[in-house]
């Protein structure tokens, strides 16, 4: 019995964190892994830690659904796109903390498919690259 009552107290605790929310801390925020691009830059990918961040966006059935906005934690918006399912789906941009815009560019079934093109922080295009099922096309 002295055991019982401070395990469930413990398991209660526990369960009083869980929700389900519109908008979730951004230790939520990473969500799904997109996929590595096995031989390709690493995709951008929104902040996943740290105080003051946010995430905004839908869950159905528990997974990512919808457009999703997420957020550095001076405010500013860090990425902005769509899932399918948990799985990152179509446009996507990604920005600085300073606001001017990271990347943008297209995932198909969590992978970079298409034109991506980055910029530096000051708005300034860095590269367009060609991807074919999240591998750089040469």
């Amino acid at each position: 019995m002295k055991i019982a009552i401070p395990m469930l107290v413990f398991l209660l605790a526990g369960l009083a964190g869980c929700r389900d929310s519109a908008t979730r801390p951004a230790e939520d925020a990473g969500g799904t892994p997109a996929p590595a691009d096995a031989g390709a830059a690493p995709a951008p990918q929104p902040p996943a830690e740290g105080p003051g961040q946010k995430a905004e966006g839908e869950f159905k059935d528990g997974l990512r659904e919808g457009l999703w906005t997420f957020y550095h934690p001076n405010g500013k918006k860090a990425a902005a796109g769509e899932y399918r399912a948990g799985v990152k789906e179509g446009r996507w941009t990604f920005f600085h903390e300073n606001g001017e815009k990271a990347a943008e560019g297209e995932y198909r079934d969590g992978l970079r498919e298409g034109a991506w093109t980055e910029y530096d922080e000051k708005g300034q295009k860095l590269s367009e690259k060609l991807y074919r099922g999240g591998m750089e096309a040469l």
